[in-house]
């Protein structure tokens, strides 16, 4: 008992962290990345109706992708604490190794949500220009569906070429063999531009744009910047350190990029915007901004505003303008 207690506080070579600054930004990556996903997942959860399995299934893929990732980012953090302020990854040759594990498995799926959820605005976005056909008959749809799918063999890649070992001082290496590291970034930099290309397309080349869809890719468009710089980043920092890392500074920065993406798939779908749902039809969103005609709808003094007797005793239809904020 001791001597763990030393192999964790002690000095010189022993110690997990350089100095106790690092260990307590660590900590503070753990313990605040957990409440600020937790509190993102319970403003989408009094959103969502997920009761039941009839009211799951009621979700839009889109929106059921965005708690995904965030259920995903949440247990990604908090096993990465366990292990480090927890089981302790220098204590035990297990617990180092399944430092890289959890990081491939969390990491890598909640990369996969967060493509879905792109390339399901992508879908929209696009869907005016392509005459509102569905999904895989769309053009724009299945280049991005194919795109995401290569992501497969990145995840393989990864599995394969994970590495984790003690060095001579104790300290719990983890991370990614060279070619393994090395097709993730060239994959993370193909995926970004690709969509963000994706998103900058319609905005330049049509002048008419729906206001509503605009807005939609504009912030979609930010949020894949932000997104999926900070993966790109993150794993660009790893490939020049030789894929090798201490397993508290690779959970640390992985867990860092989990928050902030969950921020910013919380920001793009909140506000001024994302009143367009993107479980609804294409042909909808595209007429948001217009007027709704409602056939039959009486006010409280039993006036029909949907069928208005002008001078003639004939009826017309009125449209009244609906805000989908």
């Amino acid at each position: 008992m001791i001597s763990s207690i030393l192999a964790v506080h002690g000095s010189g070579g022993d110690r997990i962290f350089p100095s106790t600054g690092m260990q307590i930004l660590s900590s503070i990556i753990h313990l605040l990345g957990v409440s600020i996903i937790s509190h993102l997942l319970s403003r989408k959860m009094v959103i969502e109706d997920l009761s039941s399995i009839d009211a799951i299934k009621q979700v839009s893929w889109p929106r059921l992708c965005i708690i995904l990732v965030f259920v995903d980012s949440w247990l990604f953090i908090f096993m990465g604490g366990v292990l480090i302020f927890g089981a302790g990854v220098e204590l035990h040759p297990l617990a180092c190794s399944l430092g890289i594990d959890i990081c491939i498995a969390f990491y890598a799926t909640s990369k996969i949500f967060i493509y879905c959820f792109l390339v399901e605005k992508v879908y929209i976005v696009w869907a005016p220009s392509m005459g509102h056909t569905k999904r895989f008959k769309s053009p724009v749809y299945i280049y991005c569906f194919t795109a995401v799918s290569l992501y497969s063999i990145v995840v393989v890649t990864a599995v394969i070429g994970a590495l984790s070992f003690s060095r001579d001082d104790g300290a719990c290496v983890i991370g990614l063999y060279r070619y393994a590291s090395a097709t993730l970034l060239a994959y993370d930099l193909f995926i970004n531009m690709f969509l963000t290309s994706l998103f900058l397309w319609p905005l330049f080349r049509y002048k008419s744009f729906n206001p509503v869809l605009r807005t939609v890719a504009s912030r979609t468009l930010m949020a894949a910047l932000m997104a999926l710089s900070t993966s790109t980043i993150n794993i660009l920092v790893l490939t020049l350190m030789n894929g090798k890392q201490l397993a508290w500074v690779c959970l640390g920065s992985c867990g860092t990029d989990v928050i902030l993406n969950a921020l910013v798939l919380f920001w793009v779908t909140s506000g001024v915007g994302a009143g367009s749902d993107i479980s609804a039809p294409p042909e909808t969103i595209n007429n948001l901004t217009t007027s709704i005609r409602f056939p039959h709808l009486k006010t409280e003094t039993g006036l029909d505003v949907a069928a208005v007797r002008d001078g003639q005793g004939t009826s017309r239809d009125i449209d009244i303008e609906v805000d989908i904020r």
